[in-house]
């Protein structure tokens, strides 16, 4: 019952868990919050710069991550800006992503699903 945890409306909120989940499962990937007017997602990108995940719990049912990049790269003429969040999330970026890192590096990767 996924749905009944999801803090709609609150996306900016939610990326700081979404990214904690998004780099203990995927350490090595350079992770980035992705801003816009209408919704934040982090996203974990590739040696070569190419988003490779894209952590949205909260539209992942009804969008592709394309589409949720899209819509976190969104930017509206009249909507106020967002105080305080880049700073948070650079914080988050530069203190937090390190010490999970750590962390998932001191656990073996988890094992392989099994069909069933």
């Amino acid at each position: 019952m996924l749905p009944w945890y999801r803090p709609w409306g609150c996306c900016r909120w939610i990326a700081f868990f979404s990214m904690a989940i998004g780099v203990l499962n995927y350490p090595r990937l350079d992770w980035r919050f992705v801003r816009g007017d209408l919704h934040t997602v982090p996203v974990g990108s590739g040696p070569d710069g190419k988003p490779a995940v894209v952590m949205d719990i909260l539209l992942f049912e009804g969008m592709t991550a394309e589409q949720s990049l899209a819509l976190a790269t969104k930017k509206l003429n009249d909507a106020p800006d967002a105080e305080g969040w880049d700073e948070g999330f650079q914080m988050f970026t530069s203190m937090i992503v390190p010490a999970l890192r750590a962390v998932a590096g001191n656990h073996p990767p988890p094992p392989p699903a099994v069909a069933g």
